[in-house]
């Protein structure tokens, strides 16, 4: 009992890590139970717990992990404004233009060849005439060519006006040609023909570039050449058959060159008057010069093509 009454109070704290008296010794293990139950159990049963459990609860917690990155959507499913432009092309009546313009050219490119025979026939033109005939128009064509893509692309003149023009331009010039039998005039006039069928297909080639996406302007490019091809049909059928014949006492290629021609005037009518304008960049447009500064610039980016030896294997 003397012992016991000297013993110094517990402390109501958790005791500290300190060294036990042997004295002491009897005295803590007639402590009761509850003095053990002080510090933490998960604190010392962590470090105790087998190691296959712990792998088994990383593998199930990679994959409940993985299974919830799997049914999370795709990128390419998610919905974006970036994936609707790719699906970008003209409309039905945009592109029937189009396509009209494309057949006409085709049908005028073979007209005279189909007529060969039937003028010399009848104008008594040489081989050599008609060569030269049709070599004027192609380079004429050729020159012509980057004098509209100029006016097109400064925004000097609308696409829709160009196309238009071309089209009713070069429908007159073929109705004339219908009635002409000088050699000379139909030099002057082949010429013309040419330089106004060079506004034509740049163009419209143009046209598609800026309403189309890259997904779809093959697509859209393949629709236009099968429409010069049939238009390129048509016009061996029209010029073959009917050059040599006599119509209402005309000779037939004089009709056939009239019927081309009025189509070429009809679909520029049309165009002028139910084609819209294809939108643009106006940014683009306000950023390049005008006048004399404009024909500077194209010069010098045309001569910058001879610089690539690609381009110049594909104009030999």
């Amino acid at each position: 009992l003397g012992q016991r009454a000297a013993r110094p109070p517990q402390p109501s704290s958790p005791p500290q890590a300190r060294v036990i008296p042997a004295a002491m010794t009897d005295a803590s293990a007639q402590a009761p139970p509850k003095s053990v139950e002080v510090e933490p159990e998960g604190a010392e049963e962590q470090p105790s717990a087998p190691m296959g459990a712990s792998l088994s609860a990383a593998m199930a917690w990679a994959e409940s992990r993985t299974s919830s990155f799997a049914s999370m959507p795709s990128v390419a499913s998610l919905p974006s404004q970036a994936s609707e432009p790719s699906q970008r092309a003209p409309g039905l009546r945009l592109l029937s233009f189009l396509c009209l313009v494309g057949s006409l050219e085709g049908a005028d490119s073979v007209l005279l060849p189909c007529s060969f025979l039937a003028l010399e026939e009848d104008l008594g033109l040489t081989l050599n005439n008609l060569a030269v005939m049709s070599m004027v128009q192609a380079l004429a064509g050729n020159l012509a060519a980057p004098f509209w893509g100029v006016l097109a692309d400064r925004g000097m003149l609308r696409r829709k006006t160009i196309i238009a023009l071309g089209c009713v331009a070069q429908g007159l010039i073929t109705v004339v040609l219908a009635g002409v039998d000088e050699m000379w005039l139909m030099v002057v006039l082949r010429a013309l023909n040419g330089a106004m069928l060079a506004s034509l297909r740049p163009i419209a080639s143009g046209i598609v570039a800026d309403v189309t996406s890259d997904t779809n302007r093959g697509k859209v490019y393949g629709g236009m050449n099968i429409a010069m091809n049939v238009g390129l049909m048509l016009g061996m059928l029209i010029g073959t058959n009917m050059a040599r014949k006599q119509i209402l006492g005309t000779q037939g290629w004089r009709i056939a060159f009239i019927i081309i021609g009025a189509a070429s005037v009809l679909v520029g009518v049309l165009a002028w008057a139910f084609m819209k304008e294809p939108p643009r960049s106006v940014s683009n447009v306000e950023s390049k010069s005008r006048g004399l500064g404009a024909v500077k610039a194209e010069l010098k980016e045309l001569l910058g093509y001879f610089r690539l030896p690609s381009f110049c294997v594909l104009i030999l």
